[in-house]
């Protein structure tokens, strides 16, 4: 065991006595190779059977597993509650309509329409790795793929939340595809299209407050996804001395792939 962990915590070192790790100040300038406890625990590296060390813990080996198990229980609920929360603390602007596959269309001339993802959407992309835009000049067909999102672990269509033709798509996406995501309402938006439609957007196309109401039942559908999913994964506690860090965001969780198979349905209009 070599600590190279002088940063620790300010000019400490790690010591071990009657198997119990404490902290003491280092009287060795961080020599770890003249350390004696350094070279007593090579020493011992490679050794099969140790003896067992006596302990005056009251804490029984079933106890201590049941904390961690109480710990670990208590991450995946801060990770997932974390990931709702922040979906649920945004609201849908009012200024546009949706769709079943959370994209947003937001009238800026007689005929002409902007579209975009909604912050639900984007906040599921978390992995994204680059966008693939519609071309101006493209037809859009209503309910048909008008953009694809390339993931880590494959390939996302959103489909067009109306019918019309493509006047230009949003330059800014191709070098920062994350404004997506980092901003669903203003510079993320995706194309400018020309529609046909004598009233604006049809019917299909839900108000702020409506389709609110629908995605809070499917964000709670997908946080119950999260959760039996995340039975299947095993965490320790936070003893990253060695340069780790704590899983910090449900896609690290569950797996990038497993992630990708839960939140594509996101996108499925219903």
């Amino acid at each position: 065991m070599s600590l190279d962990q002088h940063n620790i915590d300010e000019q400490h070192c790690i010591w071990m006595a009657a198997g119990v790790v404490s902290y003491k100040l280092c009287d060795r300038d961080f020599e770890c190779e003249n350390c004696p406890f350094d070279i007593s625990i090579r020493q011992r590296e490679g050794a099969k059977d140790l003896p067992p060390v006596a302990s005056n813990q009251t804490s029984s080996p079933r106890h201590s597993e049941a904390l961690l198990f109480s710990s670990a229980e208590n991450q995946i609920e801060h990770l997932i509650s974390s990931y709702a929360n922040a979906i649920a603390a945004v609201p849908f602007p009012t200024d546009r309509v949706y769709s079943s596959s959370h994209a947003w269309a937001q009238k800026v001339g007689t005929h002409e329409l902007l579209i975009g993802l909604d912050h639900m959407g984007a906040a599921s992309l978390s992995d994204m790795v680059s966008v693939v835009l519609p071309l101006a000049t493209a037809s859009l067909i209503r309910n048909s793929p008008f953009v694809w999102i390339v993931h880590r672990e494959g390939t996302l269509s959103i489909s067009s939340p109306v019918t019309g033709t493509v006047l230009e798509h949003n330059p800014s996406l191709a070098g920062q595809p994350n404004l997506i995501g980092t901003d669903p309402y203003g510079q993320g938006w995706i194309a400018k299209v020309r529609t046909t439609a004598t009233r604006g957007p049809k019917p299909h196309l839900r108000s702020a407050s409506a389709h609110a109401q629908i995605s809070k039942k499917e964000l709670e559908s997908l946080q119950q996804k999260f959760h039996d999913r995340s039975k299947q994964c095993k965490l320790s506690g936070e003893t990253l001395f060695d340069g780790g860090r704590p899983i910090q965001t449900v896609s690290e969780l569950l797996g990038s792939s497993a992630y990708y198979e839960i939140i594509r349905d996101v996108f499925v209009g219903q």
